[in-house]
């Protein structure tokens, strides 16, 4: 079977997490990548940093297309499924480029600035046949999964609520991030 081909759109702390996850993915091949920073696109990651994880890689880019925008994201026909790792305000007119162009769509969370934007990105890919989903990573969290299958289990009796407290600093890959208007705030 060959790989599904893939294009990474944005390569801040979110992609370069993405490409390593890719990267050890079998039927998964990268395609592209598109970002609007030349140093970036040359597969210098290293001044990347973020909340988790360690600092920023250098990758080899030499056999994989380097774009700079989704249109030409979506015009490349070989590229099958796209990434979304943008900023959240480009979320929805990424993705609806990418699913307009008949391609999957892996976006990271939140989906989008608001519900409106979230009902369009899944009537396109209802209407176009294709695969949206959003990057709800936490879900498969090795510690998450054992509580998960406790509570199927009936391990834990009948479970009636639960708190649940994630930690980490706040991002730190963009100052986007603390603009509402571009990332939809703290709370979505």
């Amino acid at each position: 079977m060959k790989p599904m081909r893939v294009a990474v759109l944005g390569l801040g702390f979110m992609g370069s997490t993405h490409l390593r996850a890719l990267g050890r993915i079998s039927g998964v091949e990268l395609l592209a990548v598109m970002d609007q920073d030349e140093q970036r696109l040359s597969g210098d990651l290293s001044a990347i940093q973020g909340n988790i994880g360690g600092p920023g890689q250098r990758l080899d880019f030499s056999g994989v297309r380097r774009y700079r925008t989704i249109d030409e994201v979506a015009a490349d026909q070989d590229v099958e499924a796209v990434d979304i790792c943008l900023p959240t305000h480009l979320h929805a007119p990424a993705a609806l480029a990418a699913l307009g162009a008949g391609k999957h769509v892996l976006v990271e969370k939140p989906m989008a600035l608001d519900g409106a934007a979230c009902d369009e990105m899944i009537a396109e890919a209802r209407r176009r046949g294709r695969v949206l989903m959003v990057a709800q990573v936490v879900r498969f969290i090795p510690s998450y999964c054992v509580m998960a299958e406790r509570v199927r289990s009936g391990q834990l009796g009948a479970v009636h609520s639960a708190i649940f407290r994630r930690r980490c600093a706040a991002p730190t890959w963009g100052p986007w991030e603390f603009d509402a208007a571009k990332s939809g705030g703290g709370v979505f």
